[in-house]
C-alpha cells in the first residue's frame, strides 16, 4: 500500500513539475511607425508581470532569445499609443509591430499647407541667415565646392549672388551683428551695397576663432564674452578623442574704460556626475573581467563621453541692456543689468523629455523660443521671461526632421527635405501671429 502511495505522489509531483516548466520560444521583430512606415528606436518592450524587458535598436529591431509562452508584452514610446501582445504558440518568430502616433489636443496655431511658404530657388539650400532684413542663402546644384551665395529681400526676390571662393561650412554672426561665412580655410565678412554682394576681409579660421568668436553680444555699455573649459584630449591605445566642456565662463568688458569683469561661472554638475559614474562602472567591469579586449573598454569610455555626456549649454541673450542667461543646470533664468545681478526666475520646461538643447531668439521682436521634438513633428513655444513658463500657444512645423530652426521678424524659418528625388533640401517659413 505504501509503495502505491509513494508511486502516486511521485507521479503527481512529476506532473506538477512538467506543468510548471512552461514552453519557451525565440521571439523577435521590428517596430514601425504606422503613420510614416519608419522604424522606431528606443521603444520600451516590457513583460507586464516581471517588468523586465528590452528596447528596440536604432533600426527598430528587438529580440528575445528565450521567452515563455503566455507572456504579455507591452510596447510603449513617448508620443505613441501603447500596445500589448500575448506571446502564443502560433505566433511568428519574427514580427512587425505597428505603433500609432497619439493624437494630442493642444492649444496651437493650426498650420495649413497654404501657410507654409517655401523659398523659391532651383538650388539645394545648404545654410541660411539674415542680413538687415534680407535673407542670405548658401546654395548648390551639385558639389559644395561650387556653391553660391545669394541674398533675397523679404519678398523673396533675388537681389544679388556670387560664387564662393572655397568650400563653405556655415554662416556666423558676430556680436556687432556682422555676417560672416566660414569656409574650409578662411572666414569672410559679407557686405551688400547697391545690389552688389561682396566677400571682404578674408581671415584664417584659427585667427578668427581667437579674435572674433568669443564675443557673443553687446549692450550700450559693454561687450559680453564666453569661454568654455574642462575639455581634455584622451589618448588611448586604440582611440583618441576630446571630452566635453563642462564649465562655461561669462565676462563683460566696458566699452569706454576697457575694464573686464566676471559675470558668472556655470558648472555642468550633471555631466561631471555622469562621467564619474561611467568611469567607476568601467573600472568595475575591468576588475570583473567583463571585457574580452582592451578596445571594448575604450569604446565604452568613448560612448560615455560622446553620447551620455553633454556640452555645457546656458545661452545668453541681450534685451534692452539686460542680459538673460538660461541656466539649464540650475533651472533658472538669471538676469543682469549692466553686469549687475537683478533677479532670477525658476523654470522647468526643459524637464520635458521632448525638449531640444537649442533655442531661437528673434532679434527684431526680442522674443525667445524653446524647441520640442516629437516623434513625427517639431514645435516651438515662446518663453515668458517674467515667470519662466512656456506659452500654451504652439507653432508646429509640419515636416519631419527640420534643421537649423530660427525665428526672425515674427517668421519661423527651417530647412527640410522634400519628397523629390535626391531629397532636395529647401528653406521654408511660417508666419507667427
Amino acid at each position: 500500500m505504501r509503495i502505491k502511495i509513494c508511486l502516486l505522489l511521485i507521479a503527481t509531483s512529476l506532473s506538477v513539475v512538467g506543468f510548471c516548466q512552461k514552453k519557451t520560444i525565440k521571439f523577435s521583430g521590428i517596430i514601425i511607425n504606422k503613420q510614416t512606415n519608419r522604424p522606431i528606436a528606443n521603444v520600451n518592450i516590457q513583460d507586464n508581470k516581471t517588468e523586465q524587458g528590452t528596447t528596440s535598436n536604432i533600426n527598430g529591431e528587438f529580440k528575445f532569445s528565450k521567452i515563455n509562452l503566455g507572456t504579455r508584452l507591452s510596447f510603449s514610446f513617448i508620443g505613441f499609443t501603447s500596445k500589448e501582445l500575448i506571446v502564443e504558440d502560433n505566433i511568428e518568430e519574427s514580427n512587425i509591430i505597428y505603433l500609432s502616433p497619439k493624437t494630442e489636443i493642444l492649444k496651437e496655431f493650426i498650420i495649413n499647407a497654404e501657410q507654409v511658404e517655401t523659398i523659391p530657388t532651383k538650388y539645394k539650400v545648404f545654410d541660411y541667415d539674415f542680413y538687415n532684413g534680407n535673407i542670405l542663402l548658401i546654395v548648390t546644384s551639385g558639389k559644395l565646392s561650387n556653391a553660391r551665395l545669394l541674398i533675397l529681400n523679404k519678398e523673396l526676390d533675388t537681389l544679388a549672388q556670387t560664387i564662393l571662393p572655397e568650400k563653405p561650412k556655415y554662416f556666423f554672426k558676430d556680436c556687432f551683428n556682422n555676417n560672416h561665412i566660414i569656409c574650409t580655410s578662411n572666414t569672410y565678412q559679407i557686405y551688400f551695397s547697391k545690389n552688389k554682394l561682396e566677400l571682404i576681409y578674408p581671415t584664417a579660421n584659427t585667427e578668427f576663432n581667437k579674435l572674433v568668436r568669443p564675443c557673443i553680444g553687446n549692450d550700450s555699455l559693454s561687450l559680453y564674452f564666453s569661454e568654455k573649459s574642462g575639455q581634455k584630449t584622451v589618448t588611448l591605445n586604440w582611440l583618441k578623442f576630446k571630452t566635453r566642456n563642462d564649465v562655461l565662463y561669462y565676462y563683460f568688458t566696458n566699452k569706454i574704460n576697457k575694464e573686464s569683469k566676471s559675470l558668472i561661472t556655470l558648472v555642468d554638475e550633471q555631466t561631471l556626475k555622469t562621467r564619474t559614474s561611467m568611469l567607476d562602472n568601467i573600472r568595475k567591469k575591468k576588475r570583473d573581467g567583463f571585457y574580452r579586449t582592451e578596445i571594448e573598454a575604450e569604446f565604452d569610455l568613448y560612448f560615455a563621453e560622446k553620447v551620455l555626456s553633454k556640452e555645457v549649454f546656458s545661452p545668453l541673450f541681450i534685451i534692452k541692456d539686460t542680459a538673460y542667461i538660461m541656466d539649464y543646470n540650475n533651472s533658472k533664468i538669471r538676469k543682469f543689468y549692466y553686469g549687475q545681478p537683478i533677479g532670477e526666475i525658476t523654470f522647468s520646461f526643459h524637464n520635458n523629455k521632448t525638449w531640444k538643447r537649442e533655442m531661437c531668439f528673434d532679434q527684431k521682436t526680442k522674443r525667445i523660443y524653446a524647441i520640442f521634438t516629437k516623434s513625427s513633428y517639431t514645435e516651438i513655444k515662446e518663453i515668458n521671461l517674467k515667470n519662466g513658463r512656456v506659452s500654451s500657444n504652439t507653432i508646429k512645423i509640419p515636416f519631419a526632421y527640420p534643421e537649423k530652426i530660427k525665428v526672425n521678424n515674427s517668421y519661423l524659418y527651417f530647412l527640410h527635405k522634400t519628397l523629390e528625388k535626391n531629397m532636395t533640401k529647401k528653406l521654408s517659413r511660417i508666419r507667427i501671429n
